[in-house]
């Protein structure tokens, strides 16, 4: 399998599992996780998707009153092929910038 059907894969998978879960997806993102050409036309492929594109920040559908970013995830696609703690370092920083109170994430490794 090449490289872009499998971050496809990977990325559908990643979003149905959100959805799943009661996190609410915009439009283009239901759509890049059900045509394979729709992702092509968004992230480019084989050597030209670049994974940290990849990611996203989504919010329960649902949200008490109250609850602001506490239920917000971000995913995050690791480029490197091995995560060491200077990757999770970086993880930890775009959360905290992401408004600050995002505290769950997805990591996607490579394998």
């Amino acid at each position: 399998m090449d490289r872009t059907t499998r971050l496809f894969r990977v990325r559908r998978t990643g979003l149905q599992l959100l959805q799943d879960r009661g996190y609410a997806l915009s439009v283009d993102e239901e759509m890049t996780a059900e045509d394979l050409g729709e992702f092509k036309k968004k992230f480019g492929e084989d050597e030209h998707i670049q994974r940290e594109n990849l990611g996203l920040t989504v919010s329960k559908i649902n949200m008490n009153e109250g609850e602001g970013d506490a239920n917000s995830i971000m995913v995050f696609f690791i480029e490197e092929p091995k995560v060491g703690v200077k990757a999770i370092k970086e993880v930890a920083t775009q959360m905290r910038n992401e408004g600050g109170n995002v505290n769950r994430s997805i990591i996607v490794i490579q394998d």
